[in-house]
């Protein structure tokens, strides 16, 4: 169930509960607003409605121009203003509180309360105190194995690594000269000219 739906210049598939980013559409977060429908698919009729979540604006975008050997250059950002939006009724169904899409913007950090500053020592000492058992514990285990093999054998050293690779002699002797034995070298070849 999806309809088709335009804004901006541009067409979105809308289906229920689908969250858009649409051009700047005017209104304030939590109002609806309709969509203009283009195309309605099968068992969707009527109007579609969305959401307005959030307005905000885009990425930057950077345009720059340059005109080679005239000096001429201009760099000019841009960003866009956008709207998040959700669909919240297509076609006479509507959408669940509990599958609504929340967008949360903050603008200043949030204090702690004298409560939850001392419930998060705490849990800081809590962990901080599991540690350190886990680590005496660790300890104590790795201590123990070593006094009951004091009385065993040590085990036999490693012997060093030998090459067994089966090279032959010849690959490390020298390149043999082409011309050993003072042989000249031969003339150079002949060519006949062409009749």
């Amino acid at each position: 169930m999806f309809a088709v739906v335009k804004s901006g210049g541009r067409q979105f598939k809308a289906a229920l509960g689908t969250v858009l980013e649409l051009e700047k559409l005017p209104g304030n977060v939590g109002d609806v607003v309709e969509l203009q429908v283009l195309f309605a698919g099968a068992g969707v009729s009527g109007k579609v409605n969305a959401e307005i979540l959030k307005q905000g604006k885009g990425d930057k975008v950077i345009i720059f121009k340059k005109r080679r050997r005239h000096n001429s250059r201009r760099k000019n950002g841009h960003r866009q203003h956008l709207t998040t939006v959700q669909i919240v009724e297509l076609g006479g169904k509507k959408i669940e509180e509990k599958n609504k899409r929340k967008i949360i913007t903050r603008t200043a950090p949030v204090k702690m309360t004298k409560e939850q500053k001392a419930a998060r020592d705490q849990k800081i000492a809590a962990k901080t105190s599991q540690a350190k058992l886990d680590k005496a514990v660790k300890e104590e285990k790795a201590a123990k194995p070593a006094k009951a093999k004091t009385g065993e054998a040590k085990p036999a050293k490693k012997k060093p690594a030998v090459n067994t690779s089966a090279k032959p002699e010849a690959h490390h002797a020298a390149p043999k000269n082409q011309n050993a034995g003072g042989a000249k070298p031969s003339a150079p070849r002949k060519v006949n000219p062409g009749k």
